[in-house]
């Protein structure tokens, strides 16, 4: 905002900019809430100097979980902007930019409605995923090219949002870091969970599966075809350790009884044949590419879609499973790991919500939480940086912060209420039947 002539700041997000958070910013004299009004400020006083995209895309069907609304969301609006703003590059559009935009967003809607069409299969996947968590087994996605990194970004989610480890849910893609193409390259240093190469999971994996792992391959027809002599010996060797072993597939061609096709997917035990609507689609697009469908820009947008749709399903895959073993309660996410600011504040919220305690009192319960001790440290020579520092590689913090907050326990008596239930939504089930352990009232009540 301070170089106009040289920058276009956005601010994209999915609250009114009066609802930003206006809190201190480390390091810095402003906080989020005075920048996102002057970034207002400039978009009203001159047009096209500066931009605020905050669309309402309506609650998280978990609250506090951004990773589902607002992350497909993200994903829709930037690769719209990205494909109008090629389109507009190379002159390649015959509308306007208007119904173009319009054109681009209802083929995502028709993806979303068709994508749920397949709920009922989906929840085998769900079932097999809190199967395997609930049985310190661990879910495993493998794919290739963009659907390979989709596995790798679902399964990335699933420490922070709840408090999963980083083997329980993984995922991998043919090539490695080759094709994941990141700045920094190979992390295998840094250690096991970092290895994302599917060549990894078949030479140094597969004989280590217990019953209660699930392997799920993520595939298109190319790939199917790549892997088409491949994926039986992969299945005679997965079998022989779990039968928990199926595919995600995406027919993108109107040969779905082609007898290959149809052998190859016959060795997962379970498998989702994804047809999407593909004429639909290319009618809603034909104004935008008015081009052979076999264009290499229909074929980006037709795999940005793919790829949508595949994250709504696997969305659904983590987070079913997850619930499944506990991990959420009254609909809020009360493992959450505390490893960056806005999940910091987030597991404040969650304590004062259900202890209905004051922001304090919450706060205090936390930080007692993170320091593993019934008295809060100095807050006069520590920022929250180092809270965040200290509580990222810790298990269970939120939920024992809860139980003190709770029923107003030491942090050793919280700990034994965890031991005790295992999942802290258990725990608070227990809290508030048999009258809290001490309170007066129910701070649970709704």
């Amino acid at each position: 905002m301070d170089n106009p002539d040289k920058y276009i700041p956005v601010l994209l997000g999915f609250n009114p900019v009066q609802y930003a958070r206006n809190l201190p910013i480390e390091n810095w004299n402003k906080t989020f809430l005075e920048v996102a009004r002057r970034l207002e400020d400039c978009s009203k006083n001159k047009a096209g100097s500066a931009f605020i995209i905050n669309p309402v895309v309506g609650p998280e069907a978990i609250t506090g979980s951004s990773r589902m609304k607002s992350g497909s969301a993200t994903k829709i609006i930037l690769e719209t902007v990205l494909t109008m703003a090629h389109q507009i590059t190379e002159q390649c559009s015959n509308t306007t930019v208007t119904d173009a935009v319009k054109g681009l967003l209802s083929s995502y809607q028709t993806i979303y409605n068709a994508t749920y069409t397949y709920s009922d299969q989906i929840v085998q996947f769900i079932d097999w995923a809190g199967m395997s968590l609930n049985n310190n087994g661990h879910v495993y996605y493998i794919g290739m090219d963009s659907l390979g990194v989709m596995g790798i970004i679902d399964a990335s989610e699933c420490p922070p949002t709840y408090g999963a480890t980083l083997e329980d849910i993984r995922g991998f893609v043919v090539g490695g870091y080759h094709c994941y193409g990141n700045r920094e390259g190979s992390l295998v240093h840094l250690g096991e969970p970092f290895n994302l190469s599917a060549e990894h999971f078949k030479e140094d994996m597969i004989d280590n599966l217990t019953t209660y792992d699930t392997v799920i391959f993520l595939l298109r027809e190319e790939d199917l075809h790549k892997l088409h002599e491949n994926i039986p010996k992969i299945a005679e060797s997965v079998l022989k350790h779990t039968n928990q072993f199926g595919a995600i597939f995406f027919q993108e061609t109107e040969d779905k009884d082609h007898v290959d096709k149809q052998s190859t997917l016959s060795h997962f035990k379970h498998h989702i044949s994804v047809e999407l609507p593909w004429r639909q689609i290319q009618q809603q697009t034909a104004p935008i590419f008015h081009i052979e469908p076999k264009d290499e820009q229909v074929k980006h947008f037709s795999t940005f879609l793919i790829e949508m749709s595949l994250k709504w399903i696997l969305n659904s895959v983590s987070t079913g499973g997850h619930i499944l073993i506990g991990k959420v309660y009254k609909n809020f996410m009360i493992d959450v790991r505390v490893s960056n600011n806005k999940l910091y504040h987030r597991a404040i919220g969650i304590i004062k919500q259900f202890a209905e305690c004051s922001y304090d009192e919450a706060k205090t319960a936390l930080l007692k939480s993170i320091y593993s001790s019934d008295t809060v440290p100095d807050n006069d020579n520590l920022v929250t940086s180092q809270h965040i520092n200290k509580a990222t590689s810790m298990d269970k913090v939120v939920p024992t912060a809860l139980v003190m907050a709770v029923i107003n326990c030491s942090i050793e008596e919280a700990r034994k209420v965890l031991q005790e239930f295992t999942v802290v939504s258990k725990a608070l089930q227990s809290i508030k039947q048999t009258g809290n352990h001490g309170k007066q009232t129910d701070p649970l009540k709704q």
